[in-house]
């Protein structure tokens, strides 16, 4: 799995925080994200539908300057 690049982080510039949503099923992004630094900040339940009702997870980055 390719790893966040810290350098990538410079090109924003103004830019404080970066969230995001995703599927609480999708284990492997929720990991991925979480090992760049994403932390989850709320669960919102049946935020859509496949066709089953599905949770979508909330993630913040915030970017150190």
């Amino acid at each position: 799995m390719p790893q966040p690049q810290p350098e990538a982080r410079r090109d924003l510039p103004g830019v404080k925080k970066v969230n995001l949503t995703v599927a609480a099923h999708n284990l492997g992004a929720l990991r991925l994200y979480a090992s760049a630094g994403f932390r989850e900040f709320a669960r919102e339940n049946d935020a859509f539908r496949s066709p089953e009702p599905q949770t979508e997870v909330s993630m913040s980055l915030l970017l150190d300057w």
